[in-house]
């Protein structure tokens, strides 16, 4: 693999990491972003796929 295909296989790994905590409500901060983060990183998550 090439570097830019790596780094999007990054995005993508970090992307579905902070999907997975969003619906697991793991911290405060993260549950009161919540919506919005989650809804962002979604959005990023298809556009990255």
């Amino acid at each position: 693999m090439d570097y830019f295909s790596i780094q999007i296989v990054r995005v993508i790994r970090m992307v579905k990491a902070r999907l997975s905590a969003c619906e697991n409500n793991i911290s405060l901060e993260k549950a009161m972003k919540g919506p919005i983060a989650c809804e962002e990183n979604l959005t990023l998550l298809s556009k990255a796929s």
